[in-house]
């Protein structure tokens, strides 16, 4: 079903379709849940507790537990680079020497927000690419970015 949809969702970005990709995760949910290879949400909206959890930092004594970091910090950085450059580009706003205005923000944004997600121990903060999703609609004001905060926002319930 994915490779269908990806190979479905790139035809469409070729033509010039408005909401490809977006027409595309649509369908291909779709049919995953008509052909039940996962299962259908039961129901719309389900508040999630958060659980109570005591901080033990003596796992960061073993070099094992370093490793773990480097790597995570490692993949954050490439992710949040990758998405910062790409979107860059994509919006002509990448400079002649590879920077993009505002993207020490972008940084200091993961970065916090990454440190609270983990204090409650949660997954890490990555970003998304979304974003290149709305610029290569035709989004430049930051009305894209509230939609897509808002429905993922509302993800967090389900």
């Amino acid at each position: 079903i994915t490779f269908i949809f990806l190979i479905i969702m790139a035809s469409m970005l070729h033509r010039g379709v408005k909401g490809a990709v977006l027409l595309g995760m649509l369908g291909a949910t779709a049919v995953d849940w008509i052909w039940q290879s996962s299962d259908a949400p039961d129901a719309m909206l389900e508040v999630r507790h958060a659980a109570e959890h005591a901080v033990d930092l003596r796992v960061l004594l073993s070099p094992g537990a370093w490793m773990q970091v480097s790597a995570l910090l490692l993949m954050l950085l490439f992710s949040v680079s990758g998405a910062v450059i790409g979107s860059g580009r994509m919006a002509g706003l990448l400079s002649v020497e590879g920077t993009v205005p505002g993207s020490t923000a972008v940084y200091v944004v993961c970065g916090a927000a990454t440190m609270v997600s983990a204090s409650f121990g949660t997954s890490p903060i990555f970003v998304s690419m979304s974003a290149a999703a709305g610029i290569r609609e035709g989004g430049r004001t930051g009305l894209t970015s509230i939609v897509v905060g808002f429905w993922c926002l509302l993800t967090a319930f389900f």
